[in-house]
């Protein structure tokens, strides 16, 4: 038994940087200007860029990086998958409000391509409680359709891309890392806490090619809140060079979704997948 990634969002269940200095410096600052203002010479004045100047360009090109970001390849990786064979490790949890493990199953399978499956081995301990949710979990024998996934988490019109929620976010370059085997870039976003109510996606993390605009692998905390559900939710993708090296594939997904609605204990669930071992078809 497993829960499809992150239940697609439980089928819809289913559908800043102008950061203001703390008031203790606020306060420091009020009490230094009138000697500032005494001591300071015109050299001084224009020595450097001020801190909310710095921060107001380093968004501004956070923004043009995003604005460019190619996620054709995130996409057509998952349509890919239909050319080849290949293995997946799924491990599906449901847990409790603490955070222990009431459910676990763990399912090794062979695809081929969009057509087939053959389970290796699969199995479960504890007593999966879906609820309402039961249609959504699946059944590890079935050919599950992967393709449209990124589409489902990654929307074509990202609130921290519109220019009414810039405010709402903070926006930073964090140091490269290493993803496989290759240094990426990193970029970031995040909700400012006064907007948290408010934007649906509140944090993402994107890896991007060192040489192109591709994006490589994402992370995304999303927040949905309606009249009778609240949804936290977070999903991740990454992605690993093709055999052939001219494209790239799935290297793995991650879905973690809480889902609170009234009169019901909180659902927490979460799905981890791994992909290795591809060929292609013959």
């Amino acid at each position: 038994m497993q829960l499809h990634l992150g239940l697609r969002r439980a089928k819809h269940v289913n559908a800043m940087m102008l950061d203001c200095l703390p008031m203790r410096y606020c306060l420091l600052l009020m009490l230094l200007l009138p000697l500032s203002l005494g001591c300071s010479s015109a050299g001084e004045e224009s020595a450097s860029p001020t801190t909310e100047t710095q921060e107001a360009n380093q968004r501004d090109e956070v923004l043009a990086t995003l604005a460019a970001l190619d996620q054709d390849a995130m996409r057509q990786a998952f349509a890919d998958l239909a050319d080849f064979t290949y293995t997946t490790r799924t491990r599906t949890e449901q847990r409790d409000e603490q955070g222990q493990v009431l459910a676990a199953s763990a399912t090794t399978a062979r695809h081929i391509g969009a057509d087939s499956v053959s389970v290796q081995n699969s199995n479960t301990t504890g007593r999966f409680a879906f609820g309402w949710l039961e249609r959504f979990s699946g059944d590890p024998t079935s050919v599950i359709d992967l393709k449209p996934f990124p589409t489902h988490i990654l929307p074509e019109d990202p609130p921290y891309l519109s220019p009414r929620n810039r405010a709402a976010y903070a926006y930073a370059f964090l140091p490269d890392t290493m993803l496989a085997g290759q240094s990426v870039r990193v970029i970031e976003v995040q909700a400012h806490p006064d907007s948290d109510q408010e934007q649906i996606i509140q944090r993402g993390r994107f890896y991007i090619h060192p040489d192109n605009e591709t994006l490589l692998a994402l992370e995304l905390q999303r927040l949905e809140q309606g009249l009778l559900f609240r949804e936290e939710s977070r999903f991740s993708i990454t992605l690993h060079p093709a055999p052939d090296g001219t494209g790239w594939l799935p290297a793995s997904t991650q879905a973690d979704v809480h889902l609170y609605a009234p009169f019901r204990p909180p659902e927490q669930f979460s799905t981890t997948r791994l992909f290795s071992d591809f060929a292609p078809l013959q």
